[in-house]
């Protein structure tokens, strides 16, 4: 997958996701907004780094659904 595909896939990806993504980190942060911003982003870039080995393999992309855990595992960024 060249550079150009996998953004523009990743692109329609977290477009498709991102809402769920959002309400499930807000759930998990307890309502607080900027929290759950922060989730969701590492989240994606932790995604985004591995995308080439994740949409190589049949029904990742498909499992790749927003849940609970996958908040929880938030560390803030330092700034």
């Amino acid at each position: 997958m060249t550079e150009p595909d996998r953004g523009t896939d990743f692109e329609a990806f977290v477009l498709e996701t991102s809402a769920a993504f959002s309400r499930v980190a807000r759930a998990e942060a307890g309502g607080d907004l900027h929290s759950a911003e922060d989730a969701v982003q590492v989240a994606y870039m932790r995604m985004f780094t591995s995308w080439e080995k994740i949409v190589a393999r049949p029904g990742n992309r498909a499992a790749l659904r927003p849940h609970r855990s996958q908040a929880r595992g938030h560390r803030p960024i330092p700034a």
